[in-house]
């Protein structure tokens, strides 16, 4: 039955083994001692703690409490390195921040919106001045890091203009689409509250008001969970929203926007030449042919403008000096197997290669 979840009845291989789990508390592992590679196994038992404040997970590590947390806010960055040297890892991420546009209804239904209100997202101000822990701005669909794929090869038209001349040319689409001092655009824009969004939103809130005075955007909050039911569910004009790798190979990210991704296709984009060269990139053996295909598709969306690409993830830890073994990487995996402690190294603990 639904016991098998249970810690006593929980079966694995692996080099844990689950002894304790209180939901929204903890997750206790201890070494499993029938691992086939045992011996090469270094801490003994690990706790996972659940957190939605890092603020509180950094005060966590500073006292010693906790030896990793796996983000931080990158306004906090130059603090952290002041008071704890040596802790923040940062390091390239196959991950991407993008504002999802609802194609379903007005305004965003119409390309030449959407093109207005992408190319006047000041990107590079948002990535120095706010975020300000090595995150990219995002022209292309693709992150950097990726498999076999030449991120940035596809990019937003707008991408080489000044700010001046996007503000320009986004007030002339919108009179040509309709919108001017009689007719207001007014859309509201969904964010997640979490990590550095509830910083961001007023600042492209700010952006867009710079296009004319008759540009007006309301900003709504909301917690990640409800944020993505909503996105799913249709309930929104344009919305914050993320993606990370599952597997490291291109499709990952241009599948978002195939029509039959059905729900995390959250704006309901749909190009038929899209979907197209998609299906054929799914059977296609020729590792080059099939990533020229993707690219193609990459461009038809962002030619479009299906979708607003904000910024290339960075990931961001907290490790403590005393744990070893660590290593930075895009996927941001860290084996908890090959992990010490200098406490464990100099008591003779450590793993025998």
């Amino acid at each position: 039955g639904s016991d098998w979840i249970k810690a006593e009845n929980f079966v694995g291989n692996g080099p844990y083994k689950l002894q304790q789990w209180k939901p929204n508390d903890f997750v206790h592992v201890v070494r499993n001692t029938n691992y086939y590679d045992n011996a090469k196994v270094c801490i003994d038992q690990i706790f996972f703690y659940p957190t939605s404040d890092d603020n509180a997970a950094e005060r966590k590590v500073r006292t010693g409490d906790l030896d990793i947390n796996t983000n931080f806010s990158g306004s906090r960055l130059e603090e952290i390195n002041k008071n704890l040297p040596g802790y923040a890892r940062i390091h390239g991420y196959t991950g991407l921040t993008y504002y999802i546009f609802n194609l379903r209804k007005a305004p965003f239904n119409d390309a030449r919106v959407r093109a207005a209100i992408s190319m006047t997202a000041d990107r590079e101000f948002v990535t120095k001045e706010i975020l300000k822990a090595g995150q990219q701005p995002a022209y292309s669909l693709v992150p950097p890091g990726i498999a076999d794929y030449q991120s940035g090869a596809m990019s937003t038209d707008f991408k080489g203009q000044s700010m001046e001349e996007r503000l320009v040319r986004a007030k002339k689409l919108l009179e040509e689409a309709g919108y001017g001092p009689n007719k207001p655009l007014k859309f509201t824009f969904s964010f997640r509250n979490s990590g550095d969004n509830p910083r961001v939103a007023p600042v492209v809130q700010q952006n867009w008001a710079k296009i004319a005075p008759w540009v007006q955007v309301e900003i709504l909050g909301a917690e990640t969970q409800i944020n993505y039911e909503k996105l799913r569910t249709g309930d929104f004009e344009l919305g914050d929203a993320g993606w990370i790798s599952d597997f490291n190979d291109a499709k990952n990210f241009v599948y978002l926007f195939q029509t039959s991704t059905d729900q995390l296709n959250y704006g309901k984009y749909s190009n038929p030449e899209f979907d197209k060269l998609m299906e054929a990139a799914d059977v296609e053996k020729d590792a080059v042919k099939r990533a020229n295909m993707m690219k193609q598709a990459e461009a038809i969306v962002l030619k479009e403008n299906g979708f607003m690409p904000m910024w290339f993830l960075t990931n961001r830890n907290l490790v403590s000096p005393r744990v070893t073994g660590w290593v930075d990487n895009a996927v941001d995996i860290h084996r908890a197997r090959y992990l010490c402690t200098t406490d464990a190294q100099k008591a003779g603990a450590a793993p025998k290669s």
